[in-house]
């Protein structure tokens, strides 16, 4: 039968009102893991790892439970879309199986999925064995305690068993508290409709075991600021001792002052001092994205009025990394000081740290300066005849910072590898890439490596090792190139 238009659209407005709740604000959502099997509310993806229901581990419980294996990068997380934006507290129970162990990010996570770099999370760093971190939208308390204090970490200590993380989207910010503790605050409207919870991170980290459960949303349609959300907070779980950070705007806030930066003028002055002295070139570090140090100091320095002047100070005085801060600063505010600048600083070899996540690798500052500039590292030579992919391996294998003996079982060249390996060997001042290009003429052309190896310009160049799979791991024993091309010289035989 057909339907009176007004019905119809009454029926359909009744219908996304039940689903998405009054007011555009997602309904309530509630699941403690009590089936046999993952709700069809959740999706799930793993990899190196398993996510599965535990009824056994905790008597009379049952929770979501995810277990690491080796092999390669751990990522396993289950997510559940909510379809509306949150508005009100989402509670989640957390077991810390291994504090006091370095191991691998495990935590929950409120995203925007429109904007995947926005989220709000709470959990542990791989890196960080003593303390929880708390992170929106890449800043956080900015705590300095234990070995690697980041922007994210919280004064909280983590202890083996339950704990409880808490999510508060009020209309003029989040409030975010472990145990009942507000360990940090933002203020603005936020969007997020995504919940997360995860373990994931990089294949040389232990494996270890997390549990997750009574995952509650509760929403709320009261207009109830930030500061009355942490003052029930504390009075509902009587965190006497929660002192909340003051709330920080949503994109370039205050660092406190215990964070290295001081906001007396803006971060102005203390910033320069900061990037002046920058050994590490990196704006975020973590799966949170949380911003460093560094970052937050370069947003400063950029918003003065003498932005470009600093720039142009901190490529000429700059110790280390503070000079491809500056070079980041010119490309942007002036591209043609830019490449009048950048030349200078392809002459410099100091060494820079930079994050990818949580793992942290090092490159000379003329590489990263080469990069920024857009130069091709291949010789003109091999311009030509090598594709993009085989351009992508000489520019890896000449930065590689160390050497492992039989690190690659084949040349990573697709075409005209000999020719390339002898390039590489024949770049000035690159001990690791001379011995991975040794090793792998001695594999690919045999007759080519003996020639090299008996014509080496410089048999006496110390090349540094490592051991195991990463480079900025433990260092191994300095060895001579010559020693490099006897030893695969003997292993032929």
């Amino acid at each position: 039968m057909d339907l009176p238009r007004s019905l119809l659209a009454w029926i359909v407005l009744t219908t996304v009102g039940s689903l998405w709740g009054e007011d555009g604000i997602a309904p309530a959502f509630a699941d403690g893991f009590d089936g046999p099997l993952l709700s069809s509310a959740w999706t799930a993806d793993s990899a190196f790892g398993s996510i599965w229901i535990d009824d056994r581990s905790f008597p009379g419980q049952s929770a979501a439970a995810f277990r690491s294996v080796g092999g390669g990068q751990r990522s396993m997380r289950i997510t559940h879309d909510f379809g509306a934006p949150v508005r009100g507290t989402i509670h989640v129970r957390f077991f810390d199986a291994q504090p006091g162990s370095e191991t691998l990010y495990e935590g929950v996570c409120l995203k925007e999925l429109a904007h995947p770099e926005r989220g709000a999370g709470l959990g542990v760093q791989d890196f960080d064995a003593d303390f929880y971190l708390a992170s929106i939208d890449g800043t956080g308390p900015a705590a300095q305690r234990g070995r690697y204090p980041q922007i994210t970490t919280t004064p909280v200590g983590r202890t083996a068993g339950w704990h409880t993380f808490a999510f508060t989207v009020a209309p003029d910010g989040v409030v975010l508290a472990i145990d009942g503790r507000p360990v940090f605050a933002a203020v603005g409207d936020r969007v997020y409709d995504r919940l997360e919870l995860y373990m994931s991170g990089p294949h040389w980290r232990p494996d270890t075991y997390a549990w997750f459960d009574d995952v509650r949303y509760e929403p709320s349609r009261e207009p109830v600021g930030i500061a009355a959300v942490i003052a029930k907070i504390q009075a509902q779980e009587r965190a006497v001792d929660a002192v909340p950070p003051p709330p920080v705007p949503p994109r370039h806030g205050p660092v406190p002052e215990r964070g290295g930066i001081s906001p007396r003028d803006g971060g102005g002055s203390d910033a320069m001092q900061t990037l002046l002295a920058a050994t590490s070139h990196s704006d975020h570090v973590g799966i949170t994205g949380a911003r460093t140090a560094t970052g937050l100091a370069y947003d400063q320095m950029m918003a003065r009025p003498d932005a470009l002047a600093c720039c142009q100070r901190l490529v000429a005085e700059a110790v280390s990394a503070g000079k491809l801060y500056g070079l980041d600063g010119l490309k942007k505010l002036d591209p043609a000081a830019f490449t009048r600048a950048y030349p200078a600083v392809l002459t410099c070899e100091s060494v820079v740290e930079s994050y990818g996540g949580c793992c942290v690798s090092s490159s000379q500052i003329r590489d990263v300066a080469a990069d920024m500039a857009g130069i091709d590292p291949t010789p003109a030579v091999l311009a030509g005849k090598l594709d993009k992919q085989d351009r992508m391996t000489y520019r890896y294998l000449l930065r590689e910072p160390a050497y492992a003996p039989g690190r690659y079982s084949e040349s990573h060249f697709t075409a005209h590898a000999t020719e390339a390996l002898l390039a590489l060997l024949a770049e000035p001042r690159r001990p690791a890439a001379h011995a991975y290009a040794l090793e792998e003429l001695a594999r690919v052309d045999p007759a080519a490596f003996e020639r090299a190896a008996q014509s080496l310009e410089n048999p006496e160049e110390i090349v540094p090792s490592f051991r195991g799979h990463d480079p900025d791991g433990p260092a191994g024993e300095p060895m001579t190139l010559g020693a490099v091309a006897q030893g695969l010289a003997q292993k032929k035989k």
